[in-house]
């Protein structure tokens, strides 16, 4: 899940096509509903709870997990944004691992005094026809239900105000129909983990 909104989250050249910190955001968000989604943990009352504590396979789902078995008491919120402050370099590694992007350090151009940021470049730039934005945007198209992995994922795109930036079916009725499709095929813990993030980037993040 957090794979692939980072790299729905950035152009074919590498650069994020919203502010970086609502990418980081979304990507906590992300990274906890993977956990949800695999029956790891789930939420009550606003609290985030460890159901299975044996190690997920994945390196970072392993580190994210053990991270909360050792922490308990602290919210889905809290959780969203503690991710958050690593969430683009940890899943930028796990797809730079997976051969998927090259990632590109900044450096600083002399003459300007003026640093690049760091870029990720998908390492196929051919595909972006086949990538999950492509397929949500032509599902919506056709006027079909999505997957729930997708509905998941179009309903962080939304909380992240992603979707005005890669569906390029994107109008006024485009967010209510996700919307509508995320009340209607998502678990009530991952929907409560869209909430939250939608909510983390409206109070925390000032968007450009």
């Amino acid at each position: 899940m957090a794979d692939q909104l980072f790299l729905a989250s950035h152009d074919s050249f590498g650069e994020p096509e919203v502010h970086i910190d609502v990418v980081a955001i979304g990507l906590g968000g992300a990274l906890i509903a993977e956990l949800m989604l695999a029956g790891r943990v789930t939420s009550e009352n606003g609290l985030l709870l460890v159901l299975e504590t044996a190690a997920p396979s994945d390196v970072l789902a392993n580190a994210v997990l053990a991270r909360m078995r050792a922490e308990q008491s602290l919210s889905v919120a809290d959780w969203i944004k503690a991710l958050a402050l690593d969430a683009v370099a940890e899943v930028s590694g796990r797809l730079a691992a997976a051969g998927k992007i090259r990632v590109e350090r900044p450096r600083r151009f002399r003459t300007l005094g003026l640093t690049r940021g760091t870029k990720y470049v998908p390492i196929d730039r051919t595909s972006r026809a086949s990538t999950p934005a492509a397929r949500i945007a032509d599902t919506i198209r056709r006027g079909e239900y999505l997957q729930p992995v997708n509905a998941v994922l179009a309903g962080l795109m939304v909380a992240m105000g992603l979707h005005r930036e890669v569906l390029d079916t994107w109008d006024p009725g485009i967010e209510r129909h996700i919307r509508y499709q995320v009340a209607q095929r998502v678990p009530a813990n991952v929907q409560d983990v869209i909430d939250r993030t939608e909510a983390s980037v409206g109070t925390d993040v000032i968007t450009r």
